[in-house]
């Protein structure tokens, strides 16, 4: 049995989905950060998080600072108007025509009046600029930065939630027969409950304040929005989740054993094909699922794919900080074989932006070899015109991969962990499974109609919005 199974099975025997404490379903919310802190002691896989830099006390008390001036600035309880549409947007936008965006809402937005963005500090607990939306854009820094300074000057353990918390790790270790860093998750959850009243007041007041008609969200597994989902079936509002990324059987967030009726799912999942459907075990009713497309995919491919060949066969890696290491020799492996073909070719290394900060030191093999490999390590560069450049690609699980499919690319996905994601791609014909740099054949791979992404997305989105407006 699977890992993933194996977590679902243990999940479904000890009923920890109904968990809970002080109202918290603390194993809902943490299922997530649960299944990844032991999906990469299982399988000795590094985190696919950005690397952050040492920070000091010096640099936390600055950063708290910061959240009280920004969050007072971009306070959405200032909001003054009406809402149609509050967007629960992703930390991180996408940098393109001189602007950072929301890619997932932005050509859905266009034709709103009324909505606000609300969006988390980033990473770095930062925000992007400039970015497109700005006036209509809010930040949750106020809220953080008083959560903060609330769980430094009081104590949040739970001795009894503490004891149970050890009592379940130990058997679920035993069971899945991987050993994982139990008092980093229960330090995380512990705080969690204790944070949890305040981030609910907060969001309640949020939707008394701002009485939006609808709930856009991507990341419905996020701790908030399922706070903010919980509020909103109280209150009789609509939410629904756009797909952001690769879905399928390995994905625990979007995976359970049987449906479920949680208040703190989204109503609705909006995906970008009947595909993920097929290979997703998602909790919601099935006419709760919904095919409608990605619109900003759909856009790129309108704007960059070209009946125009590369001059040169052009070979794109798209990389992962997981699986980096793996990629970038290959990479390199696959250069020293190329040298002696009589063909022109082209290589270029995508990093992945959680690499980029650190790249030069994680993949040695690559930085020497960076005069022959054009290496991308600037997130800003579009890989959708990237995409456009090459003639092959090379990757793990990457959603981006899907997207090179859209491209017409032909498609190979390296033996290394992760590739289960892409297991119906090898198994259908749409990618090669390949293991050394002899595999790599362009000639192998046939053109397939792609059954990834439905079309006419920004309408078909847009109807189901206007019907609940």
């Amino acid at each position: 049995m699977e890992l993933i199974d194996q977590f679902l099975e243990f999940e479904e025997k000890y009923n920890l989905l109904q968990k809970k404490i002080d109202g918290y379903y603390y194993w809902r919310h943490h299922r997530f950060q649960i299944y990844q802190e032991i999906q990469e002691k299982k399988t000795h896989n590094a985190s696919a998080d950005l690397v952050l830099p040492k920070v000091t006390v010096k640099d936390r008390a600055v950063r708290l600072v910061n959240k009280f001036v920004i969050g007072k600035r971009k306070n959405p309880l200032l909001f003054k108007g009406r809402c149609d549409i509050l967007v629960l947007n992703h930390e991180r936008r996408m940098y393109v025509d001189g602007l950072y965006r929301p890619i997932y809402f932005e050509s859905i937005l266009k034709d709103v009046n009324n909505f606000i963005i609300l969006e988390p500090p980033n990473m770095l607990q930062q925000h992007y600029a400039p970015i497109s939306y700005e006036r209509e854009t809010y930040y949750t820094d106020l809220m953080e930065g008083m959560v903060t300074l609330y769980c430094k000057t009081h104590t949040y353990k739970n001795k009894l939630l503490g004891e149970e918390l050890d009592k379940i790790f130990t058997e679920l270790a035993n069971y899945l027969s991987v050993n994982f860093d139990v008092e980093k998750l229960k330090s995380y959850i512990l705080r969690s409950v204790w944070e949890y009243p305040m981030r609910k007041k907060y969001y309640e007041k949020l939707l008394n304040k701002c009485k939006p008609k609808v709930i856009l969200e991507v990341v419905s597994y996020n701790r908030d929005q399922m706070i903010v989902n919980e509020l909103a079936k109280k209150q009789g509002i609509p939410t629904l989740e756009l797909q952001h990324g690769t879905m399928g059987r390995y994905h625990i967030a979007y995976n359970y054993s049987g449906k479920k009726d949680f208040p703190q799912l989204p109503d609705k999942v909006l995906l970008f094909s009947k595909y993920w459907k097929n290979v997703t075990r998602l909790p919601q009713k099935d006419e709760n699922i919904l095919v409608t497309g990605y619109p900003y995919m759909e856009e790129m491919v309108r704007k960059y794919k070209t009946n125009k060949k590369p001059k040169k066969n052009t070979i794109l890696f798209i990389s992962q900080k997981p699986i980096g290491r793996d990629l970038s020799k290959f990479a390199v492996a696959l250069l020293d074989k190329l040298k002696g073909e009589k063909e022109e070719y082209r290589i270029i290394y995508k990093l992945h932006p959680a690499e980029c900060p650190s790249w030069e030191e994680d993949l040695p093999e690559l930085c020497t070899m960076r005069n022959e490999i054009e290496v991308i390590s600037d997130p800003s560069v579009g890989i959708y015109r990237l995409f456009s450049e090459s003639t092959t690609q090379i990757g793990v699980y990457s959603t981006a991969i899907f997207e090179g499919l859209a491209f017409g690319l032909k498609t190979y996905i390296l033996d290394a962990p992760g590739k289960e994601y892409m297991q119906d791609l090898y198994q259908k014909g749409y990618a090669q499974l390949v293991n050394n740099i002899g595999q790599i054949n362009n000639n192998c791979l046939e053109d397939k109609d792609m059954e990834f992404w439905e079309d006419n997305a920004k309408e078909k989105i847009a109807n189901i919005i206007q019907g609940l407006l």
